[in-house]
Parts: structure tokens; C-alpha cells; sequence
């Protein structure tokens, strides 16, 4: 009876574990099948007893996707850029290798192309046109070319002009049947039809063409390839088997040639792919996400600190088991346990990796470690590429009033924020042109006899802008303004950088109320709003200071320069139809900063006496506060 229990034991720990794989098939499954079949053969034969199952799915199935993986009913995912960057966001699927594909290539693009004798040359030439594409998840064959053209400022999608035909195939012979008047395609497609006589290269002109290594045709950056990923509830061990076997698949094998790739490396950068959704404002970016804040502090806070606890832990029995020089017969318990902490020590590289915030931890002096958030966010491939341009994250702050810096009050920006842990202390750090405010927390604990430091950014930048943007006008609200006035300020007292105020008031505006109600009063501030910054310059800030008035600050202008600007604005205004009885017009109050004031208030109280004197003498005029400039005009 023992020896039948201990057979059937042995057997259940013997038995297999079914896999199912998602896999993007984009226009017919038994295509898809057949591409991808050698591959999980390959698997399935590396890696038995386990077996591994295709699962096909169009990519425009987005619900049934995240609904089979909500259910744990996908345990893998093989699939274009676009779908894993939406799928890792929401259900923090883990990466593990990047395709590199027939080209020997790990990126790809777009190509934006026409029929040959078409009249259009130059990407500018597209707006307007209709224009051809697979899909409207399509990566290659639509999103990347997409945003091509959305830098450029055209918008085929809001023009209503794209057409979405379901194959790179119907997209090359529509086009070149002069259906459409351009097309996007992936990066090889016109090369691989070419090759096939399906098309003649001298039919097709390809659209801002880009030179590059490959030799290919190229509209377009570039982006990485496809990705295999594991779901998050996938066990630890079939990923790292499953990672091994992948990666070790050699070039001009059935499994790469049938699968039209040479080989799988390491998982490339895809921060760029969610950077295009985040710009065009699609996949998980079409919505602003709600955020429990307190809740993200706790669990972020409960991790820091077992991350804390191990690190410590880790170095007590290590250095425990040095000056101790344990005996032979202990050896082999020292090895296991070593192991065994290797394993949790690799665990607890992917958790402190999946944390969604930039995480790192130093001495004070230089740093020590970082997730892969960090690396992502700064663009290095690690951390040591990352330390031979920079000493500190706190190099890339940058310098304003009221945000960390890389020393407070003649301590360093992390002693700081251990100083004061009831503040909220903020960074600003700005990459490729754009603002990112971070709100950043720090731990201490001691290693070695030393201060070290666990470090929490937290990205904050879209909420920043929703509550610094006035609901009604869309221009800066009384908190940016202010936050901004003594930016200026700081400038002015540090660098002597001159700077001037405009304040505008509606004349006889409760008349509007009163007359036309006040929805149709809030439609005219909103179109005053939007006169006013289209005629401002792009170095004027513009926001509402309260009611029916509006400040707008103009750095590095005098005041004549900022009376100027206030004439032209009130005559931009009078000469606008508001769709009301008679013209709207507007007083302005203009005053520069000067080393005898004390602070922004004396500087507004000018302004604000300026327009008061405006107003009382006769309205529709731009008056200034100091006498050597004061003019006035009806």
C-alpha cells in the first residue's frame, strides 16, 4: 500500500503543466499557426513534460485579450509593440526577450509611401489626402507612421481621412490603384513584395524618406521589435527555462526561418513605444487614470521596507557565516542556504523591477542600485552606462524655487527630505523637451556602519497640469500663476532678469451676465481666454486671476515692451465679433518688477492701481503704472 502511495505521488509530481500562448494574428490564424508552430515545437520538445499551446488572437480583439489574462487563462504573449506596451501597463506582464527580425534587425518603422506620379512629395503634401492603413492597433502598419505624421501636425484620424483596409497587402495595391492617396506599411513590406512580383519598385515614391544602416525603406524612427512575455502569474521557473530556450535558437534554424526572425536577445527599450501612446493620447492614455494615492504610499512604503529588511538580513548571515569559517560538515547546509537566497534575491530583482515609480538606493555619495524604471525613464542600458555622464539623479534637477535641488539649505537633497518628512518635497527633471514633477520620498537605513538611502519618484506631471489649468478657460489657474510669479522673482533677484505684468479686466462684464445669462457669459471668457494666448508669445504665460480678470507675465520685457503688447491685445479684442450686441473690450493694467519692491504684492498692487485708473477713465484703455511710461488711448 506504501510503495502504490509513494508511485502515485511520484507520478502527480511528474505531470505536465499546459502553457497557452498568446499570439497577434492579424489577418488569418492558420497563417499565423504556421509561422509560428516550429517554435513551439521547439519549446515543447526543450521543455517536456510541460507543453505549450498557440492561442491566436487579432489585435483589434483587444477585450477578449485582457479579459483571457484577467482570468490567467494566457500564460505567455508573443506579440507586436503596441498590444505588450498596453498589456504590461495594465496587467504588469513582465518582459522577457525581443525578436530580431529577417533583416537583422531588433527595431522597426514605418514606411510613407504613394503611387509614382502621384503630386504629393513631402509629408506636408498628406494633409487632407486619404490616406491607407492595416488596423488601427497596427504598429508598423499604422501607429508608428501615425505619429510621423502627427509631429508634423497632421491628424488623418481627426480629419477623418484614414481607412483602415485589414492587410499590408490590400494597403500597397489600393494605394498604387490610386484608391487612396498615400499609405503606411511596415519597414520590409514593399522590399518583400518586390521580391515576390508583386509590385514594381519604380510604381511606388516613398514619403520623407530616411537614410539608414539597413538598407531598407524607412519613413520614420524606429521602435523595437516584437516582444515574448510572461503573465504576472506565471511561475518564476518556466520563465527563466523558457527565456534559456528561446535564446538559444540559432539563425537559419526551421524555427527562425519559419518564424521570419534570426534569433531572440535580451528585451529592448520599450519606453519609446509607450512615450507614442502617451503623445497621441491612445491605448491607456485615452483616459486620465484615478490614482489612490494613500494606498500607492502604503504598499510603496511596505515594500521599501522588506526590501530594507532583506538587504540587511542578507549581509548578518553572510558576514556571520565569514568570521564563524564554518566546518566541513556544515559546507553543504551553507550552499543550500545560499541558494536559497539567490533565488529570493532574484524574486526580488523582478519585484523592486515591476514597481511603476523610479526606485534606487545609495550611500549619500554615489548610487548603488536602481530599477528598471530608472533606466527606462533616463534612456541607459545600466546603470554603470548611466554613472559615466552622471554622479547623482540630482544632476538632471532642475534649478527652481519651491522644487528639490541637489543641495537645501547646505545640506544634500536626500538629508533634506530625512530633515523634513512632514513636507512634501517635489522634483522637476526634464527629458527630451518635456517637464516631468516627481514627488519624491527618501528612507534611511544603515549598512555597514553607514547612512543608505531608499529613494521613491513618484511621476506626478499629468496630475501637476490638471490642477495648475483653469477648468473653464484652459489657461493657467491662480496657483501656477502665483508659482510662477515667484519664479520670476527668484530670477530677477538672482540674475536680474526683468520682468513685467499685464492685468486685464472685461469692461461692463456683468452687463453680459446680466443680459445673456451666464453660460453664455462663460462662453465668452473662454473665447477671450483663447484670443488672448494665440496673440501672446511663447515665452508669455497667461492664466486667470480671478472672475472676469486675467494676468499675463512677460519675462525679459520692460514695461514700454509689455505696454506694447497690452495695445495690441485690447485691439485684437475690440475688432473680435463675440456674437453680443456691440464690441467687447477690455482695461489693462501694466507694471514691471523693480528692486524696490518687496514682493509680488507691490508689484500687483501696481497693476491692479493701473487698471483701476484705466477704468475710471473711460475703460477700453491700457494705462501703466510708472509715470516716465504712462500712456493711454480709447
Amino acid at each position: 500500500m506504501y510503495r502504490l502511495l509513494f508511485v502515485l505521488l511520484f507520478t502527480v509530481s511528474l505531470s505536465a503543466t499546459e502553457y497557452i500562448i498568446y499570439v497577434n494574428s492579424q489577418i488569418n490564424h492558420d497563417v499565423t499557426i504556421q509561422r509560428w508552430i516550429p517554435t513551439i515545437d521547439f519549446l515543447n520538445e526543450k521543455l517536456a513534460p510541460d507543453t505549450f499551446t498557440i492561442l491566436p488572437i487579432c489585435p483589434n480583439n483587444i477585450p477578449k485579450i485582457k479579459n483571457l489574462l484577467s482570468k490567467k487563462k494566457i500564460d505567455f504573449i508573443l506579440t507586436q509593440p503596441a498590444i505588450y506596451s498596453m498589456l504590461e501597463h495594465s496587467y504588469n506582464t513582465t518582459r522577457m526577450l525581443t525578436l530580431t527580425n529577417r533583416y537583422d534587425m531588433s527595431e522597426f518603422g514605418s514606411v510613407i509611401f504613394t503611387y509614382a506620379d502621384s503630386p504629393l512629395s513631402s509629408i506636408e503634401d498628406i494633409k487632407g489626402k486619404s490616406v491607407a492603413a492595416i488596423a488601427p492597433m497596427g504598429f508598423g502598419g499604422w501607429l508608428i507612421g501615425y505619429n510621423e505624421l502627427y509631429e508634423h501636425k497632421i491628424d488623418p484620424i481627426a480629419d477623418k481621412k484614414v481607412i483602415f483596409v485589414g492587410s499590408q497587402k490590400k494597403v500597397l495595391l489600393e494605394v498604387l490603384r490610386k484608391k487612396y492617396d498615400a499609405g503606411v506599411v511596415r519597414t520590409g513590406m514593399i522590399e518583400r513584395f518586390i521580391q515576390t512580383g508583386l509590385i514594381d519598385e519604380n510604381e511606388i515614391k516613398i514619403i520623407n524618406p530616411i537614410k539608414n544602416d539597413y538598407n531598407i525603406y524607412l519613413s520614420t524612427k524606429l521602435f523595437p521589435e516584437w516582444s515574448f512575455a510572461a503573465a504576472e502569474h506565471v511561475n518564476k521557473k518556466i520563465i527563466n527555462k523558457v527565456f534559456k530556450a528561446l535564446n538559444s535558437i540559432e539563425p537559419d534554424t526551421k524555427m527562425a526561418i519559419e518564424g521570419q526572425y534570426t534569433d531572440w536577445h535580451l528585451p529592448g527599450n520599450y519606453t519609446k513605444v509607450d512615450d507614442l501612446f502617451r503623445r497621441l493620447k491612445i491605448g491607456h492614455y485615452k483616459n486620465i487614470p484615478k490614482y489612490d494615492m494613500k494606498e500607492i504610499k502604503k504598499i510603496a512604503e511596505v515594500s521599501l521596507l522588506t526590501f530594507v529588511l532583506f538587504i540587511v538580513t542578507l549581509f548578518l548571515i553572510l558576514r556571520n557565516l565569514y568570521i564563524k569559517k564554518m566546518k566541513t560538515r556544515l559546507k553543504q547546509e551553507v550552499e543550500e542556504k545560499t541558494k536559497e537566497l539567490n533565488i529570493l534575491n532574484s524574486e526580488l530583482t523582478t519585484f523592486f523591477d515591476v514597481i511603476p515609480d523610479i526606485v534606487l538606493i545609495n550611500d549619500g555619495e554615489r548610487l548603488l542600485r536602481v530599477n528598471k524604471r530608472f533606466l527606462d525613464f533616463l534612456g541607459y542600458e545600466s546603470l554603470e552606462k548611466f554613472r559615466e555622464k552622471y554622479r547623482c539623479i540630482c544632476d538632471l534637477f532642475e534649478n527652481r524655487e519651491g522644487y528639490l535641488r541637489s543641495e537645501m539649505d547646505g545640506v544634500t537633497w536626500m538629508a533634506y527630505i530625512i530633515m523634513y518628512p512632514m513636507q512634501l518635497h517635489r522634483a522637476i527633471i526634464v527629458k527630451d523637451n518635456v517637464e516631468y514633477i516627481f514627488i519624491v520620498n527618501a528612507k534611511k537605513f544603515v549598512s555597514q556602519g553607514r547612512d543608505h538611502f531608499v529613494v521613491l519618484f513618484e511621476d506626478i506631471t499629468r496630475l501637476q497640469e490638471i490642477t495648475s489649468t483653469d477648468t473653464l478657460t484652459k489657461v493657467a489657474n491662480r496657483i501656477k500663476i502665483d508659482e510662477h510669479l515667484l519664479m520670476c522673482k527668484s530670477n530677477y533677484e538672482r540674475y536680474k532678469n526683468i520682468f513685467s505684468v499685464i492685468l486685464i479686466d472685461i469692461d461692463y462684464f456683468k452687463v453680459v451676465n446680466d443680459t445673456y445669462g451666464h453660460l453664455e457669459g462663460d462662453r465668452v471668457l473662454k473665447e477671450l481666454a483663447l484670443l488672448l494666448k494665440e496673440n501672446l508669445r511663447e515665452t508669455d504665460i497667461i492664466g486667470r486671476w480671478g472672475g472676469e480678470e486675467f494676468l499675463i507675465i512677460s519675462e525679459n520685457t520692460a514695461i514700454g515692451a509689455a505696454y506694447t503688447l497690452a495695445q495690441k491685445l485690447r485691439e485684437k479684442v475690440e475688432a473680435y465679433d463675440f456674437q453680443l450686441k456691440g464690441s467687447l473690450t477690455i482695461s489693462c493694467g501694466v507694471a514691471e518688477y523693480c528692486s524696490d519692491m518687496n514682493n509680488i504684492d507691490d508689484l500687483i498692487k501696481e497693476a491692479d492701481d493701473a487698471l483701476y485708473e484705466a477704468k475710471k477713465s473711460g475703460r477700453n484703455r491700457v494705462v501703466t503704472a510708472r509715470l516716465s511710461y504712462n500712456k493711454e488711448t480709447t
